[in-house]
């Protein structure tokens, strides 16, 4: 098992399977409506004795930035949640992805 296959990113795919992971120029996002983003930021909340999580939100700026620098590349990759900021992104993900978002 890699590095890949334990860490940050493996955790939040695992988290957030049921709505998709897809990859813009390498850099992963999330495919979430906003319904799975008020329910998982709730029950991070509740659950007092957790830990603090980490949410990128992610625009095309963004994407483009991290495109050319790895260690940008895996702080987003790292987080509990990168979600797409901006209508390009959903849509994109909507079209090409066939996902909800």
């Amino acid at each position: 098992m890699s590095d890949e296959d334990s860490g940050p990113l493996a955790q939040r795919q695992t988290q957030v399977k049921s709505r998709g992971v897809v990859n813009f120029l390498g850099t992963k996002l999330d495919a979430v409506t906003y319904t799975e983003l008020f329910d998982l930021v709730d029950s991070w909340v509740s659950d007092k004795s957790d830990r603090s999580h980490h949410i990128a939100c992610l625009n095309a700026f963004c994407v483009t930035l991290a495109h050319g620098n790895e260690r940008l590349r895996r702080i987003y990759g790292g987080a509990d949640l990168a979600g797409p900021d901006g209508m390009p992104f959903v849509r994109w993900i909507r079209r090409f992805c066939g996902l909800p978002c």
